[in-house]
């Protein structure tokens, strides 16, 4: 069973691959930007998103995340987001591990909920949310193929 550090990894070798593919023929210096930076880490996250559901270096990542997401929407006063993000914050210890969180419809449909959220918010453009969103669900796909493989030793030990 991958770790953490392998799901990381990959997500982040995923990221970083698709946005050559995304830019492939640009030079590799015009690839450094910030958007560039956050659909790495977007795909990074998604690598780690099915495991929300135990207690895992993800989910404290998704805790972290969404108390500055609350703080913030605290602060701009935006109660719906605020009560959505509540919401997101109570489900995930309910679930079952390698449950529903391991499901392509749950990592294609809830992740949705990012662009929808921020669209009507006007917190970001839309063309980097749906970005985001396909680098972030980018990710989450390499975690589940990840888990999903056959096990097998690459290197044999003596």
């Amino acid at each position: 069973m991958p770790g953490y550090r392998t799901h990381t990894f990959v997500a982040a070798c995923t990221g970083s691959a698709l946005l050559m593919l995304m830019h492939w023929n640009k030079p590799v210096a015009s690839m450094i930007n910030i958007e560039s930076i956050s659909l790495i880490l977007a795909c990074t996250l998604g690598g780690l998103f099915p495991d929300i559901d135990t207690h895992s270096k993800g989910q404290k990542i998704l805790y972290i995340i969404l108390a500055a997401a609350i703080a913030a929407t605290i602060i701009t006063q935006s109660y719906i987001l605020l009560s959505m993000l509540s919401v997101c914050a109570i489900i995930p210890p309910l679930l079952k591990h390698r449950g529903v969180t391991h499901t392509t419809p749950f990592i294609v449909v809830i992740p949705l909920l990012i662009p929808v959220l921020t669209n009507t918010q006007e917190i970001i453009p839309a063309r980097t949310a749906v970005r985001l969103y396909l680098f972030f669900v980018g990710g989450a796909l390499t975690h589940l193929l990840l888990d999903y493989m056959p096990k097998r030793r690459w290197f044999k030990r003596k």
